[in-house]
């Protein structure tokens, strides 16, 4: 995963939005579609395809990152229309999200 330099829209260079597509997004596309070939001629198969909160909500300077990530929600799921009935090949996509932990220090386990 590559986590841009935030960057907003005007201020960003081509290259930062194709580098951060193409390592987020192009490549789980070509993984994915091996997978898939392989997955037709057993069919079945299971692809899990691992996302950001970023791609639902967006952030401030990430709009090549929040992009990759939408892109491969968009496509795990038109590729679930694409290939799940028929072929028996199921897609998942986890979108983890930030949990906020209370910090607590080891003596507060000793102290009431």
């Amino acid at each position: 995963m590559v986590l841009p330099v935030p960057a907003l829209p005007l201020r960003m260079k081509q290259e930062e939005w194709k580098k951060v597509i193409d390592i987020n997004l192009t490549s789980t596309f070509l993984l994915t579609k091996n997978a898939i070939k392989k997955m037709l001629k057993n069919k079945f198969g299971r692809i899990i395809n691992i996302t950001s909160i970023v791609g639902h909500t967006g952030n401030l300077g990430q709009a090549n990152y929040s992009a990759s990530k939408s892109g491969i929600i968009g496509m795990s799921k038109s590729l679930a229309i694409e290939y799940a009935n028929k072929n028996k090949i199921e897609f998942e996509i986890i979108v983890p999200k930030k949990r906020k932990i209370k910090k607590k220090s080891y003596a507060d386990n000793f102290t009431k």
